[in-house]
């Protein structure tokens, strides 16, 4: 964390160096010609606007803060009380710091000021953010009383934006003034600037239509189904693919036997076994056959759907909103053509600063509020809704 406490502090050069009258009302205000003790006790009423517009007539002139704790508020009072006394007390942020987070009963920054009427300033000169959307960046809650809260032109105050698949974008400054009677000041010459909301995916493509005039043929190998087949003819080799499968035609037949002695057409063994020779020995034949079918096969299917954007945030300060474009369709095919689904849909934009995704989705707030008013803002110096809690 990079913070730093200022405060001007007030008569601290020490016991035994005085303290005029004339000093105290230069330092705290009152009134010229008539200088009490009374006038610079500790005020702790409960209304007192420092900076409003009746400031210089506020009795008594000591702030109610920590360090004024010596100082009376009733009677017994002292002028050494006021050595090192406030009249503000300021915290600047600097650098780079990750989601801070102040209670009204807060000593480590604050020193337990933030429910007391001394004037306080958080000036934000740095960065503040929150890395994840269910986080505010920067958040003060309880009884705040005389609070103002400034970010300068180079100071910043970041929300995360939204993930991919229509994630809601995270919160800038929330402020929870629990105290009715004094409003939270708020002024943004920098950047509240809340997270967008994140794309999300497209839909699938559709498939393609199914081929309905596919077909194949397959082949396989019989017998003859009779046993004195010597010749083609006599083998029946039509009928026995048929018989072997249904609607099957024969494409070739060979005898596989041959006796030892065996004569035919006045041809010798030696001469070739038919039909390659007039030698016929066997019955026996191998009978290749064949058989088509018909059949539908369905499309190809659909493209997967693109992936949506990541909205705009503290982790995703530059770069593309854009969601991913969606895949190619697949191919399915067959003798009888082909047919291919069609391409994913590509996903939604995520959203820019405070803006929401490209489906709805929600954007973060930039500044979310209660007894608190937006002093100073422009469209470039907060962005995101400004809502009351």
């Amino acid at each position: 964390m990079a913070t730093k406490v200022t405060k001007t502090s007030y008569f601290t050069s020490g016991a035994g160096n005085p303290i005029s009258f004339s000093q105290i009302k230069a330092q705290f205000g009152g009134n010229t010609s008539d200088i009490k003790a009374s006038t610079y006790l500790r005020n702790t009423g409960d209304s007192v606007d420092w900076d409003g517009p009746n400031a210089s007539s506020i009795s008594p002139r000591i702030p109610d803060a920590t360090e004024n704790g010596n100082i009376t508020s009733q009677n017994n009072w002292s002028v050494d009380t006021l050595r090192d006394s406030i009249t503000e007390y300021n915290v600047t942020q600097s650098g780079s710091d990750e989601e801070l987070e102040y209670g009204d009963t807060n000593t480590s920054t604050w020193n337990g000021n933030l429910n007391r009427n001394v004037l306080k300033k958080f000036d934000v000169k740095g960065t503040i953010f929150a890395n994840q959307t269910d986080k505010d960046a920067l958040a003060f809650d309880g009884n705040l009383y005389n609070l103002e809260i400034e970010v300068d032109e180079s100071g910043a105050i970041y929300g995360e934006g939204g993930a991919v698949g229509g994630g809601s974008g995270g919160d800038a400054l929330y402020v929870n003034n629990t105290y009715t009677k004094s409003d939270v000041e708020i002024r943004s010459y920098g950047k509240i600037w809340a997270g967008g909301g994140g794309g999300v995916s497209g839909n699938p493509g559709n498939s393609g239509g199914s081929i309905n005039n596919c077909s194949s043929t397959s082949f396989f190998y019989t017998t003859n189904h009779v046993t004195n087949g010597t010749t083609l003819g006599n083998a029946y080799p039509g009928a026995s693919c048929r018989r072997a499968r249904s609607g099957a035609t024969w494409v070739s037949a060979n005898q596989t036997g041959i006796r030892n002695r065996c004569r035919g057409s006045g041809a010798r063994r030696g001469q070739g076994v038919w039909p390659q020779g007039p030698y016929q020995c066997s019955s026996n034949w191998s009978i290749l056959c064949q058989e088509s079918s018909n059949f539908s096969i369905g499309g190809g299917g659909g493209g997967n759907p693109g992936n949506g954007g990541i909205g705009r945030g503290f982790s995703h300060q530059t770069g593309t909103l854009s969601g991913n474009p969606g895949g190619g369709g697949g191919t399915n095919s067959c003798s009888g053509g082909s047919s291919t689904g069609n391409s994913g849909n590509p996903g939604t934009s995520g959203g820019d600063w405070g803006q929401s995704g490209g489906s709805g989705a929600i954007a973060g707030k930039s500044i979310q509020k209660r007894n608190a008013r937006v002093e100073y803002s422009t469209s470039n110096t907060v962005k995101g809704s400004i809502t009351n809690i």
